[in-house]
């Protein structure tokens, strides 16, 4: 199986100081070769993807009052490729042994990187449509540089592999009910911090790793009327890649600063009712903590932390659910109406590591609601709908920089129409 994608470049261009343009080629391929022999069952292939963004950016402070522009431009290319193999083994007809393994390795590149830092004065905004200029060939004629800082470039490059498994055991209890055990390791391949304000010594970062150990049991009842899966898990972390400012706080790179431990169980079910009734939901608690986070630097005023273990991993919820209910109706002319509604509620998270005051996102819910007709040929549909009943202004991001904090959000109370047809 291969796949060749090739994506449009794309420019923004709104009323802020910052532009970009990444068009981007990833070629990505995968072989499969899977056989049985008895109670061996096997598969094992191989994978390769190779990906290249050309990245041009931009920032225009004259807005903040300085009469600087700030121009970057480079390639970044990811080659990767692994193989693997995995085996199921019937010990008896109820109780399967697995095992796999795999071999992974990455080369990260950025080559042809160009710092630029360049002064406006000779380009009054009268005259010349600097942001235009900026945003469509990233270069200014006649740049007067600042500080030197003109065609600053640094290019690296950085390899991670690492060898991988899967080891555990399938119990069919019945024609119905399974349980599983499994541990599973993996990594994130390592990278480069690359830029005109990073030390020597912060130009790479290595690979993170995890391990996670799972129990399940997964059954349908009441003639697969109903459906429950529960598991539980404890992951371990090492070498968190956490991305933060820099020890000359100018540029933020990133770092395997951190160490986390999660451990947690999830329930999720489908139930149903009748011919034309069905309820569906989750509910899943989440302990994740750091076990080790040193130095950590908080960029809204520049100050280290020591350390913050103990604290929450950002987004992560301790306890959150989600439950809903579906009604159709058949209709006289052969078609249906679908009514939908569901509802989604988490305990309060935080948006960053720090776990300050100013992080915290209190618990909420969220409620949509939808109902759908469905001709008689089954081709054409009308929905209408709202999503987030509650209008709630929630929080879904942060960033923090010298002295300011700022706050992305979920959509308010959405609502509309959609048309849909099927050939």
């Amino acid at each position: 199986m291969a796949q060749l994608e090739k994506a449009q470049p794309q420019t923004v261009l709104v009323d802020s100081p910052f532009f970009r343009n990444t068009p981007s080629k990833t070629i990505n391929q995968e072989i499969n070769l899977t056989f049985d022999v008895g109670r061996l069952h096997n598969i094992m292939g191989a994978t390769y993807l190779r990906q290249r963004y050309f990245s041009r950016g931009a920032a225009d402070f004259v807005n903040t009052g300085a009469d600087t522009v700030f121009i970057a431009s480079g390639d970044a290319i990811t080659e990767a490729w692994g193989v693997f193999n995995q085996l199921t083994f019937d010990v008896t007809d109820q109780l399967q042994l697995i095992a796999g393994i795999r071999y992974s390795s990455e080369t990260f590149t950025e080559k042809d990187n160009n710092f630029t830092f360049c002064s406006l004065s000779d380009y009054p905004p009268e005259t010349v449509p600097v942001r235009t200029l900026i945003a469509r060939q990233f270069t200014l004629p006649n740049c007067a540089t600042v500080g030197g800082l003109s065609g600053f470039t640094t290019d690296g490059k950085v390899d991670s592999s690492s060898v991988n498994y899967r080891i555990g055991l399938a119990y069919d209890a019945s024609d119905t009910t399974s349980a599983y055990l499994t541990v599973t390791s993996g990594f994130k391949a390592g990278g480069l911090n690359l830029g005109p304000f990073v030390l020597a010594d912060e130009f790479t970062f290595k690979p993170e790793k995890v391990t996670n150990y799972e129990l399940g049991v997964k059954t349908r009842l009441f003639d697969n009327r109903v459906g429950l899966n529960a598991a539980v898990f404890f992951t371990d972390y090492t070498d968190i890649q956490v991305t933060q400012l820099g020890l000359t706080g100018l540029s933020n790179v990133t770092t395997n600063a951190a160490g986390a431990e999660m451990y947690g169980a999830e329930l999720e079910g489908q139930w149903q009712i009748g011919d034309y009734d069905r309820i569906s939901g989750f509910f899943n608690y989440l302990n994740a903590t750091y076990t080790d986070y040193r130095d950590a630097v908080d960029q809204q005023f520049g100050t280290i932390i020591p350390s913050l273990k103990g604290n929450l991993q950002p987004y992560a919820a301790k306890f959150s659910g989600r439950a809903q209910y579906e009604h159709e109706t058949p209709l006289g002319n052969g078609g249906s109406l679908i009514a939908k509604a569901a509802v989604y509620w988490q305990s309060r998270t935080y948006l960053r590591e720090f776990n300050f005051p100013i992080d915290r996102v209190p618990a909420y819910s969220k409620t949509d609601i939808e109902l759908k007709y469905i001709d008689p040929t089954e081709h054409f549909s009308l929905t209408g709908y709202v999503r987030n009943l509650e209008n709630k202004a929630v929080r879904n991001g942060s960033y923090a920089l010298v002295g300011d904090y700022l706050s992305s959000y979920s959509p308010p109370r959405t609502y509309g129409v959609r048309i849909g047809y099927k050939y």
